[in-house]
């Protein structure tokens, strides 16, 4: 994956899957530090971006979320899955992505000192 790559250049430590299902696998473990999943809306297998959105919600709390797609099909479909909006229309400029990572790190960060996490 080529934003994987331009990440772990950036300086960010990066676990990849090939789907939803193997990311659920390494989500499911509750030691794995996972602070920022991206995802495409679309992936092959059974299950979507919006799936693995949803399970991350609903049982990581405090992971945050990044979706890459079609942006009507990620706003039609999926507006309350981020609370902060992260949504990225294809092609995405992959700088985009590290500042926006970065932003959502530093969010997540605050709220950890303030117990909202």
């Amino acid at each position: 994956m080529v934003i994987a790559d331009y990440l772990r250049q950036c300086g960010f430590r990066i676990v990849e899957a090939a789907n939803a299902a193997e990311a659920l696998i390494v989500l499911q473990h509750e030691d794995a530090a996972i602070d920022v999943v991206f995802t495409a809306v679309e992936m092959p297998g059974a299950r979507d971006g919006f799936e693995l959105s949803r399970w991350v919600r609903e049982n990581r709390r405090g992971v945050e979320m990044i979706m890459a797609g079609s942006l009507a099909r990620i706003a039609s479909s999926a507006g309350d899955l981020c609370d902060r909006g992260p949504h990225k229309k294809r092609p995405y400029e992959t700088a985009s992505i590290v500042t926006q990572v970065n932003q959502l790190l530093s969010t997540a960060r605050r709220e950890k000192g303030r117990g909202d996490l």
